[in-house]
């Protein structure tokens, strides 16, 4: 398990009278784990977020085509988060 960091960066321009403003959110990797994301460096990402009850949980896969374990990402990631999700049922461990 690593640590993430969350960054709000806010940016807002003015083109003549009009004013533009935009907000992106960062995340910055430890850099014991910088190595195992360079290789996704430029490529289209494609990332999906699910909210928990006790935070949120994030996948990024390189877009179209991969399977995980022969089942769609989007399919496989349900599953897991409905695994992690804390409920009624006896705790597995």
């Amino acid at each position: 398990m690593i640590s993430l960091k969350l960054v709000r960066k806010a940016s807002r321009r003015r083109y003549g009278r009009a004013v533009y403003e935009s907000e992106r959110i960062l995340i910055s990797l430890p850099a014991e784990d910088r190595e195992a994301a360079k290789p996704w460096l430029g490529r289209d990402l494609k990332i999906r977020v699910r909210p928990l009850s006790y935070g949120f949980a994030l996948l990024v896969t390189g877009g179209k085509g991969p399977y995980i374990d022969g089942v769609a990402p989007r399919i496989k990631f349900r599953r897991l988060m409905s695994e992690m999700e804390p409920g009624d049922r006896a705790d597995p461990r």
